[in-house]
């Protein structure tokens, strides 16, 4: 097993773009961004082969949707800077952000982040009341 030289530096960079997007979309959905609650509510249940099929197939997706969220959020938190560890990423910041940047980028792959994750969990509701009913 090899571990990278630089694996803390790498882990806490991942771990502040991922603290990022999770408060970005929900930053977005508490402001009600019609284009994030539309890709919630359009997408239909997924076509799954049970729940391990769900779980997997969802984590795939999400996986390959990674590059596109990871450029725009270098973009948007100045990778060259290393005060993004130190940002809060409160409603302040996000209004700042919203306000004064282009989210387009983010927004485009934040929606098909959305509608992976909707589409799992209506199969699950589905599988619930299939279970329970």
């Amino acid at each position: 097993l090899k571990i990278p030289l630089f694996y803390g530096s790498q882990f806490k960079k991942i771990s502040s773009y991922h603290k990022f997007h999770d408060r970005y979309i929900g930053y977005r959905l508490w402001r009600e961004y019609a284009p994030f609650i539309g890709a919630v509510r359009e997408v239909e249940a997924g076509v799954f082969d049970g729940l391990t099929d769900m779980v997997k197939t969802t984590r795939k997706r999400a996986l390959r949707i990674l590059p596109e969220i990871e450029r725009p959020i270098k973009r948007l938190i100045h990778e060259g800077s290393s005060s993004h560890s130190r940002v809060d990423f409160s409603r302040d910041y996000f209004e700042e952000l919203v306000a004064v940047e282009d989210t387009r980028q983010i927004d485009k792959a934040s929606c098909i982040v959305l509608k992976n994750i909707a589409s799992a969990v209506k199969y699950y509701l589905e599988h619930l009341e299939r279970r329970f009913a």
